[in-house]
């Protein structure tokens, strides 16, 4: 993360403009998402729905939130969800 150098998608991102809502889930590593986050948001930048991000975690988020609206860019980040709180109840307030 410190050099920028973020690692390539295996697969091709599917077109996205057909959905209203993207949910993005990941760990927490130190303190941000997974890496591939970054390359999948950097990817649909062009996106014009909303982006709810959820994460999972064994200890501390620490900058969790605002490393991913910090990599989501132009995206419209509508909510993030804690890993350890009721996703059930997250779901029905965003969906």
């Amino acid at each position: 993360m410190q050099t920028g150098n973020f690692p390539e998608l295996v697969n091709a991102i599917p077109n996205v403009e057909d959905y209203d809502l993207i949910l993005v889930g990941s760990p927490v590593w130190r303190g941000a998402p997974a890496t591939l986050v970054h390359t999948f948001l950097k990817g649909v930048q062009g996106y014009q729905g909303g982006v709810a991000t959820f994460y999972t975690d064994a200890g501390s988020a620490g900058d969790y939130e605002k490393n991913f609206k910090q990599w989501a860019g132009n995206l419209d980040v509508v909510s993030v969800h804690e890993g350890s709180a009721d996703i059930k109840q997250w779901l029905k307030q965003i969906l």
